[in-house]
């Protein structure tokens, strides 16, 4: 957060107010949208750090999204339970298990992101071009500001 000599905080430049007004608007219309049956944000978000890693571990899948392991267990039962994601013992550890996506969680999730693509295109569209501008300074401040690998 930005403060002053004095050490508090500093008023938000025009752009950078709307750059976060078009953010809440755009994260509250997503968080509203309308995703795929049975598919919560959460639950997407689980198969595609598992598409994306697998095989990946409970405790792997916590550290990932940021939950705790109880979390992540619902989580991917309910994925099981959609046969989006396959369970198997670790090998190397017969405590844990090993998920996977399975053909229909990979097709699920494909369709899922094509969903959320088209959603945040409908949403980038409703925005002004105040906002849409104010937006793409606050995201190239980001990329600039991140050190190269």
């Amino acid at each position: 957060m930005t403060t002053t000599d004095a050490g508090e905080p500093a008023l938000l430049s025009d752009d950078m107010l709307h750059a976060v007004l078009a953010f809440y608007r755009l994260s509250r219309s997503l968080r509203n949208a309308d995703l795929i049956r049975d598919l919560t944000w959460e639950r997407l978000s689980t198969l595609s750090v598992v598409a994306r890693r697998e095989p990946v571990s409970i405790s792997q899948l916590s550290v990932a999204e940021d939950v705790t392991a109880p979390t992540i267990s619902r989580t991917v039962a309910a994925l099981q339970n959609q046969a989006l994601v396959r369970c198997v013992a670790n090998r190397s550890d017969g405590r844990s298990v090993l998920v996977s996506s399975t053909a229909k969680g990979r097709a699920t999730l494909q369709k899922g992101m094509l969903r959320t693509l088209e959603q945040i295109a409908e949403l980038l569209a409703r925005l002004d071009a105040q906002e849409l501008e104010a937006l793409a300074n606050i995201i190239r401040q980001a990329r600039d500001s991140k050190p190269q690998p």
